[in-house]
């Protein structure tokens, strides 16, 4: 009775096991062209507070204060992004690491729960 069913076991469990190989290829996909579009806006914005701080050299004094604040702002926001995105493998590393060692097992089961 049992041997009836087998063939759509398996080739549901095959259909389950494809999907999660795919998910994870498309995840891992995802996750390299974020790197890559970060690293790339990251750039732009640092070349953006340059241009902006270049700009506001010509502004007269009155308002060439602001627009030294939006150039340094600009810069900030660039090197913070390059430096999240140039630590994002280490954090994923340490990360996948810790949860390993938290995994299921008997020792991490509360007592009385």
């Amino acid at each position: 009775m049992i041997s009836m069913y087998l063939p759509l076991v398996m080739l549901i469990l095959t259909g389950v096991f494809y999907a999660t190989v795919k998910l994870e290829s498309k995840i891992t996909s995802l996750g390299t062209t974020l790197t890559n579009v970060g690293l790339g806006l990251s750039l732009v914005l640092i070349i953006l507070a340059a241009i902006v701080f270049g700009i506001s050299q010509t502004m007269p004094s009155e308002s060439r204060g602001k627009w030294v604040s939006i150039a340094v702002g600009l810069l900030i926001g660039g090197v913070v992004m390059a430096a999240i995105i140039g630590a994002s493998t280490m954090i994923r590393e340490s990360a996948y690491e810790s949860l390993q060692q938290v995994g299921p097992s008997s020792d991490n089961v509360p007592v009385g729960g």
